[in-house]
């Protein structure tokens, strides 16, 4: 079996190979028989001026290209839309929501004395937040409460009308300015 694979890289090496010399021998020497074709093209009186138009065409930048077929076109730059932007019937447009005001009563109290936010990740369904090294997505309960949405370094949840917004600690987010030990979400990998 390993005679059988060593001959088909084998063979593979000798066909690179064999294109690699084609190329160089092969293809290699056509610029040359332009430049004499060129010069033929000098030597006759109207060939002048097809050397000159030649040449200028080989110095063309590729944007300067562009920016004439633009202009011949009369496009306007400034209309054209962003080819990588989706068409807006496919992106879903989502509600503004606004903050919603941190209620300090004896459970949301005694909810973020108990739990520390680890780590968020956003994403177009809303992300996830790890809370006391624990995954959860928006619409699950922890202890209760249940997790309404996650922002950029916040996770705001919420039960019985009280409402929690648990933010990520600075010492989390840049790790050399703690002694602390890194938490594992905040670790490199």
């Amino acid at each position: 079996m390993k005679s059988k694979t060593k001959k088909i890289y084998a063979s593979v090496v000798v066909l690179a190979a064999v294109a690699f010399v084609a190329d160089r021998w092969v293809v290699g020497h056509a610029p040359a028989t332009a430049e004499a074709s060129t010069e033929l093209a000098v030597a006759s009186p109207t060939g002048v001026e097809v050397a000159a138009v030649q040449k200028a065409e080989a110095q063309r930048t590729l944007a300067a290209r562009l920016r004439e077929a633009a202009d011949a076109e009369q496009l306007n730059l400034a209309d054209v839309r962003d080819a990588y932007r989706p068409c807006a019937a496919w992106v879903a447009v989502q509600p503004a929501v606004s903050a919603p005001a941190v209620t300090s009563n004896a459970a949301a109290v005694e909810f973020r004395q108990h739990h520390r936010l680890d780590a968020v990740m956003t994403n177009a369904r809303g992300g996830f937040a790890i809370i006391d090294g624990k995954t959860v997505r928006p619409g699950q309960k922890l202890d209760g409460f249940k997790l309404l949405r996650v922002g950029e370094r916040t996770a705001v949840l919420s039960a019985n009308g009280s409402i929690v917004e648990m933010n990520l600690d600075p010492a989390t987010l840049d790790p050399a300015s703690s002694d602390k030990a890194t938490p594992a979400a905040a670790r490199p990998i």
